[in-house]
């Protein structure tokens, strides 16, 4: 009997909880129309040059832990690329030695790096078509990675 009672009170419980979270759901809307462009957030990657120029995209041979190292660039470099970026307006979201994550607006990558439509779709990354000259010593790419695909 008792467990009866104890089956019983969960599972009016668990019907509570689900009749909660989907008429709450259902109330809610997302009209992506009415969200403000500099609301949409996008992230890139930002390939750096080391102060001779190099960066990971000179590899000849593939990146391994081994190597990558030949493509590390300096501290003051790293420190400088993100001081740059973030007075144009990024907010810089991570870093490893060879490369940056930035994050902007649609209307901000546009304006800086010449990416036309960064939020579409795409079967491939988005690269920049413009770096611009106070940062062309410092990054070699920037660009948005294709959008995974979920199987």
């Amino acid at each position: 009997m008792y467990i009866q009672y104890t089956l019983g009170v969960l599972a009016a419980l668990v019907f509570w909880v689900a009749g909660t979270y989907s008429s709450s759901a259902a109330d809610t809307t997302f009209p992506l129309e009415e969200v403000a462009d500099d609301m949409m957030h996008i992230v890139a990657q930002v390939v750096l040059k080391r102060a001779d120029g190099m960066s990971i995209l000179d590899a000849k041979t593939p990146l391994t832990s081994k190597n990558i190292r030949k493509y590390s660039v300096e501290h003051n470099r790293i420190e400088e690329s993100k001081k740059r970026l973030e007075e144009l307006g990024f907010a810089i979201s991570s870093q490893d030695h060879v490369t940056l994550s930035i994050m902007g607006s649609a209307k901000l990558f546009t304006e800086v790096f010449g990416i036309e439509d960064p939020i579409a779709s795409s079967t491939s990354d988005i690269h920049a078509t413009i770096i611009p000259p106070g940062l062309r010593n410092f990054i070699a790419d920037v660009f948005i990675p294709k959008p995974p695909e979920f199987f």
